[in-house]
């Protein structure tokens, strides 16, 4: 069974892969409500690293390396695939990033019981079904 610090390196490649999903399809968007809306859940999935990390120092853990794995590159592919059927299809590629990103996280979090790191990655889950719900909203 993997460990509390495993757990949450992969919390943390889902976000960075999340960030560089977020960047491409942000390129796509025409529409300034939405763009804007994106530009926000982009600075939650920044924070969410950055939370990690204070996380990672707080604890004496090594920091999470910034590289990909080979998921995040292989969710950045489709993503780039899907925009190119035009901004809908950038937004349902955005959605199904999303929904990984949620599913890893409610994976993680049954196995995370410690009261502050569950604290913090109930926090982000609430960030993650609301940009969830949001491109819900939207149609996706």
């Amino acid at each position: 069974m993997a460990d509390v610090k495993d757990r949450l390196h992969n919390i943390y490649k889902h976000n960075l892969a999340a960030v560089e999903v977020y960047k491409g399809v942000i390129k796509q968007i025409t529409d300034k409500k939405i763009h804007d809306n994106l530009q926000g859940f982009l600075r939650d999935h920044e924070r969410h690293l950055q939370e990690l990390r204070d996380y990672f120092a707080k604890h004496g853990e090594d920091q999470p390396s910034d590289w990909r794995d080979l998921k995040g590159m292989l969710l950045d592919i489709y993503t780039g695939l899907r925009s190119l059927t035009g901004e809908k299809g950038a937004l349902k590629a955005l959605h199904t990033a999303e929904n990984i990103v949620l599913k890893q996280y409610k994976e993680e979090e049954k196995e995370l019981h410690e009261e502050d790191v569950a604290k913090l990655i109930k926090n982000q889950i609430k960030d993650e079904e609301r940009h969830r719900d949001y491109l819900e909203s939207l149609g996706m």
